[in-house]
Formats: C-alpha cells, sequence, structure tokens
C-alpha cells in the first residue's frame, strides 16, 4: 500500500504541472478563430400560462473548416413536448431529425421518473425508472435500467449491448446491484456496503448461485489528508486521496487497473470551477466553471483536440444555446 501511496503522490505531481499547462491552453481556446468545427445547438423554450414548460424547439447546426474555409454545413431540427397531467404527474417526448425512427418519452410521478426509448414506435432500446422514497426525490429506494441495441455493438470498455440491471437500496447493505446479460444469461449480485462487513453483515446477503460481489470502503485521515480505500471481496482496487491545497480541493482518486482521475475544486469570482484530469486512454483535461450550479463554460484538452463549450439560459433557468468549437491538434 505504501507502494501506492508514493505513486500517487508522484502523480499529483505531474498533475499538478498539467494543470499549469492547461490554465495557458485556456487562454489559447478562448481567442483562437481557426476551429475546425462549430458547433450550435439552439433551444426556443416556449411556455403555458403557468410559466411551466410547454415545448422546446432544437435546431442543431455543424459547421466544418478545414484551413479556415468552410466545407459543409448540416442542419437538423429537433422537439421536445411535455404533457401535463397535474403539478406533480407530466411526460416529456423527445423526437430529432438525425434519429427520426427513435421516440424517448420520460414520464414524471410523485416519487418516480419512468424514461423509455422506442425504435419505430415499437422496440424497446432503453428503458429507466427511479422509484423514490420521499416527494422530493432525494433518497433512491430502487432503480431498473434495460438495455437493448438488438445486437449492434457499442465502442466501450464496461457496457454490453443487452442487459438488464436492478439497484436496490436496503436497511442492511448500502445498497445492491443485480445485472443479468441477456446474451450469455449470467447474472451478477454486487453488495455495498459503507464499512468493513461484519459476519452480521455478511449473513444478510441471501444465499445465491448467482456469482456475488462484496464492496466497501473505509477511511483514514493522514494529517490533513483524508484517504479513502474501496475494496471487492476482500481485494483493494481503488484508493482516493482528499486534501486542500492553498484553498483549492483536490481529489486524487488511483485504482488498481490503471485508471486514475485527478479533480481540483476552487472559487473564480462567482464561478465554481472543477478541474478534471486523466492520463486513462491518452491524456485530457476538463475545466468546468459553473454558476448557481448550472454549466456556464467547458474547456477540454486532450491530445487530439481542444475544445470550447458555452452555455446560456433564459429567466427561468432553462438552456436556450450550446456553441461547442473543437479544433484538431
Amino acid at each position: 500500500m505504501n507502494n501506492v501511496l508514493n505513486i500517487m503522490k508522484s502523480r499529483v505531481l505531474l498533475y499538478c504541472t498539467l494543470l499549469v499547462i492547461v490554465c495557458s491552453c485556456t487562454k489559447t481556446v478562448k481567442q483562437s478563430k481557426d476551429f475546425d468545427i462549430v458547433e450550435t445547438n439552439e433551444y426556443v423554450n416556449i411556455y403555458n400560462f403557468k410559466g411551466k414548460l410547454d415545448s422546446v424547439k432544437i435546431t442543431q447546426k455543424q459547421l466544418m473548416y478545414e484551413s479556415n474555409v468552410l466545407t459543409s454545413v448540416n442542419i437538423y431540427t429537433g422537439l421536445h413536448t411535455y404533457t401535463y397531467q397535474n403539478n406533480s404527474l407530466y411526460s416529456i417526448t423527445e423526437t430529432s431529425e438525425p434519429k427520426r425512427n427513435i421516440i424517448r418519452t420520460t414520464y414524471y410521478k410523485d416519487k418516480s421518473e419512468e424514461t423509455i426509448e422506442l425504435r419505430n414506435n415499437k422496440d424497446t432500446i432503453n428503458y429507466y425508472f427511479y422509484q423514490y422514497r420521499d416527494d422530493d426525490k432525494k433518497q433512491l429506494e430502487y432503480t431498473r435500467m434495460i438495455q437493448r441495441l438488438n445486437g449492434k455493438p457499442i465502442i466501450d470498455i464496461d457496457i454490453n449491448d443487452n442487459y438488464e440491471k436492478w439497484c436496490f437500496y436496503h436497511k442492511d447493505y448500502l445498497f445492491k446491484i443485480i445485472r443479468h446479460d441477456f446474451n450469455s444469461s449470467q447474472t451478477e449480485e454486487t453488495y455495498f456496503f459503507d464499512t468493513i462487513p461484519d459476519k452480521e453483515d455478511l449473513q444478510s446477503i441471501p444465499k445465491s448461485k448467482n456469482k456475488q460481489f462484496i464492496k466497501y470502503h473505509t477511511y483514514n485521515t493522514i494529517n490533513d489528508t483524508l484517504i479513502e480505500k474501496y475494496f471487492t471481496n476482500g481485494e483493494i482496487d481503488m484508493v482516493i486521496r482528499k486534501y486542500n491545497d492553498n484553498g483549492k480541493q483536490v481529489e486524487h482518486t488511483y485504482a488498481t487497473d490503471g485508471f486514475e482521475i485527478l479533480h481540483i475544486r476552487y472559487k473564480e469570482k462567482d464561478m465554481d470551477v472543477t478541474v478534471t484530469s486523466s492520463p486513462f486512454m491518452g491524456n485530457s483535461t476538463d475545466s468546468v466553471y459553473t454558476k448557481n450550479g448550472k454549466d456556464m463554460r467547458v474547456v477540454r484538452v486532450d491530445d487530439e483536440a481542444r475544445c470550447l463549450i458555452t452555455y446560456d439560459y433564459d429567466r427561468y433557468g432553462n438552456l436556450t444555446k450550446e456553441v461547442r468549437k473543437t479544433k484538431f491538434f
């Protein structure tokens, strides 16, 4: 474990150096005019007489340049329609021109949210359900997720294209996840504990023929640094270090599989700034500027490109414009 912590310390120094570079890149992105792709999403928010959203008309415009010369223009449109039965029960139906055969509908009730994505108005390709214990929707009781893409693969390390997953929140263990793979017909059960489970905790886990994982984490403070260690079936798989550095909150995550990420949070005038850096599958850094809980500006820099994203909102706090400018190295 000492070796892991030593490695993490050296990584933090490396990331601090990277952060200085990123700050200089931020100015470059803001001042540069020769972007390769400029994407603009404009939202026309239409409200009913009660001040609630009735519909949102979306226009997506993509401009592509080569050596500062415009080479192509693509324009798409979309529509979000809101249907209200009462103050707490309503639904949102989303359609977009690039995916005319896919319709996404979200139903909101007092203690639940349900989203269904249909292809050709018949095949369910994505399904999400969230059940809450309270009306404020802050305490989850369980969630359910189904994803089916009819054999079409997703390029992702951890996601299989046909599965069902349940997440339950229980009094004995923090929560559990049951994941069933439709392709292999295998089911895995993962149980999460907030501390090291004792004999009584382990006995609360029902016996099953499925493959079971037991996860928990521990806390330890060394000087002014909080160290969290995460375990799976008794083996450590991730360490998180949290500390303050000259008014900045630093959170450094290092996993035994090589995954690593660094979060630095601080205030800049009236903005909350979060800088996220990771060397996992290529170096990348995101600087996110938020105000009153809403993203205002995002600067992204990785090995292949730099990107500037800006957001505008109306007086109700709903998005009216998103501009994404990308320059490839």
